[in-house]
């Protein structure tokens, strides 16, 4: 009798450990379903975010381009003063400028063959960029190479340098040759963006 009773105390016992063992399985596979859902769920909108773009706009909060770099502005005359380059696509035609706080400016000098940088204008073959397209500011006015031209041979007079687009300077001497591509006038940049211009990360 006593056998007997140890014997279904004994199968009782067992019974409730398999219970309980099934029950813990079952919670651990509950818990890292669950787990895997979370994970699955926050590389979802990980991978769906919006990526943050480095960009210029203008006072008016107008997106003058993406930033492609940045560089000591113009020609390096201004102590190291940092500035970022964008890039913009104007009547269907890629264009690289530098951005200051004030101004937009080229990545070439504007030379022109007269006295007061007026008349036809060119880039001098010498120091004109070569990876991104030749751009030259002055007085907002933003200037491209003449497609399909080849250099000329000219005596410049006067010239604006990158670093500074609004003023016009005379070359020392009289007599200054230069190989040079003829530039064209595109857009004139005032009409389009105010200034102060700032970065935005966004």
């Amino acid at each position: 009798m006593r056998t007997t009773w140890v014997s279904r105390v004994g199968i009782v016992a067992l019974v409730g450990v398999l219970v309980l063992s099934v029950g813990l399985v079952r919670l651990v596979f509950m818990a890292d379903r669950a787990l895997a859902e979370k994970d699955g769920t926050d590389t979802e909108k990980v991978k769906n975010a919006p990526a943050a773009v480095p960009r210029v706009v203008d006072a008016n909060n107008n997106v003058i381009g993406q930033v492609v770099g940045t560089g000591v502005e113009g020609q390096g005359v201004t102590g190291g003063n940092r500035n970022p380059f964008v890039a913009l696509i104007i009547k269907g035609f890629p264009f690289v400028v530098g951005v200051a706080p004030d101004k937009l400016f080229g990545n070439a000098v504007l030379s022109f063959t007269t006295a007061n940088c007026t008349g036809q204008a060119y880039f001098d073959v010498a120091i004109a960029p070569g990876v991104f397209p030749t751009v030259g500011v002055a007085n907002g006015m933003l200037y491209g190479p003449r497609a399909n031209t080849t250099p000329v041979a000219i005596f410049y007079q006067s010239y604006f340098q990158p670093s500074d687009p609004s003023r016009c300077e005379a070359p020392p001497g009289a007599n200054n040759p230069i190989n040079a591509y003829l530039a064209d006038p595109i857009i004139d940049l005032s009409t389009q963006f105010t200034p102060p211009y700032r970065f935005v990360y966004n």
